[in-house]
């Protein structure tokens, strides 16, 4: 109950900003054609990691893999591990950052592509998509966590997090600092793996749950001008004719 309202909270804020006059420039189609051109190679990419992710879970090998990559994990924690092998939960924390970045670096004046109306709206709508999406398959699938606590693993939602942030701060930044993104990247990563070290994950999970983050950025781009044209609809330019008569003498 509580996600639901937050996914009609933050649509309904999202549609509020949206009415505010939205005028398509040249600047704005040369940005549709770089994410149709994105789009060809990330949605892709990003759908074969989910169906990977998706098919640990169901072929044996992969399987395999997951308490095998599992196995391998905890025991270096146990042996190797700080804090004598104890959970770190900074990735609580950090699944948020790249996603905080743009405004973080925009603030600071570091040039993005997009206002702060339009970035609000993006995150908005790319949120409420991986959030469907993540919260609708954990309870459908109903995959045990890797210590058995819970039957919601499949796909992590820390790392959908992190990097649904990760693209939208490279896609942010791919002209003015292209840095950003590799960092967020990065950060988006590290959290994946530490789900699967604080044994909150299988493999699987962090894989489609990366895979999801991504693609849920990449369709909030893409469909972002449409409902913006659909919100704040351009009016058309008049047909109508006049004309005045003019007297004209033959001499």
């Amino acid at each position: 109950m509580i996600f639901r309202r937050s996914i009609f909270f933050l649509l309904l804020m999202g549609a509020l900003i949206g009415k505010a006059q939205y005028i398509e420039s040249d600047t704005t189609s040369q940005w549709i054609r770089v994410d149709c051109h994105d789009n060809a190679i990330l949605l892709p990419m990003v759908g074969a990691t989910m169906i990977a992710g998706g098919l640990t879970h169901i072929l044996e090998e992969g399987e395999t893999l997951n308490h095998y990559v599992r196995n391998t994990v905890q025991q270096w924690k146990s042996e190797h591990g700080p804090m004598e092998g104890s959970h770190l939960h900074f990735d609580n924390y950090i699944q948020f950052l790249p996603a905080a970045t743009p405004w973080i670096l925009k603030k600071a004046g570091v040039s993005t592509r997009s206002s702060y109306r339009d970035l609000l709206w993006i995150e908005i709508e790319s949120f409420a998509i991986f959030n469907i999406v993540v919260q609708s398959v954990k309870y459908t699938t109903r995959v045990p966590r890797p210590s058995g606590w819970a039957r919601n693993s499949f796909p992590s939602g820390h790392t959908a997090t992190a990097f649904w942030g990760a693209e939208i701060a490279r896609s942010e930044f791919r002209e003015s600092a292209p840095w950003v993104g590799y960092s967020a990247y990065a950060l988006a990563a590290l959290t994946g793996l530490m789900r699967i070290y604080n044994d909150r994950h299988w493999l699987g999970d962090v894989i489609a749950g990366g895979g999801v983050g991504v693609a849920s950025a990449r369709m909030a781009y893409w469909v972002h001008p449409h409902i913006q044209r659909w919100l704040n609809p351009q009016p058309k330019p008049s047909t109508s004719y006049s004309y005045t008569p003019v007297l004209t003498s033959f001499n």
